[in-house]
């Protein structure tokens, strides 16, 4: 078994190589033999070439994404949301901020927690329904 200084030559060579810092003081022999290990698993990755460094070498510079221009479409769909009112479904009740709503009661984003996302889990449930 190698000696813990011919383990601490070792890994000093090799994290110089691949530009780490490693600090080997307090470490026991299992414990040198164990980060020898794992730096020459990463020195034999850094050599091999991965199908990820031939993607980035065929790929050109990631450029920044154009600005786009809002779509026209946006805000007719938020309009059109807005629209259409949303009530509880008749025989059921919902708990909400506003306190207990029920049949026919019309229910808002802003009575419930998380809003939207609840509203819409709460209208494929069956307990809401649009008009």
């Amino acid at each position: 078994m190698p000696s813990n200084k011919d383990l601490k030559n070792e890994i000093q060579l090799i994290s110089e190589k691949l530009e780490l810092e490693i600090d080997t003081n307090g470490l026991n022999n299992r414990q040198l033999v164990e980060t020898l290990s794992d730096l020459k698993a990463k020195e034999r990755d850094m050599e091999l070439e991965t199908q990820a460094d031939s993607a980035a070498a065929k790929e050109p510079e990631a450029k920044e994404p154009e600005a786009k221009e809002p779509e026209a479409k946006e805000p007719e769909a938020k309009e059109l949301k807005k629209a259409l009112k949303i009530y509880v479904k008749k025989g059921k009740a919902i708990t909400t901020k506003r306190g207990i709503l029920s049949d026919g009661d019309e229910i808002k984003e802003s009575d419930i927690h998380n809003g939207e996302k609840e509203l819409e889990r709460l209208l494929k449930s069956g307990y809401l329904e649009k008009k």
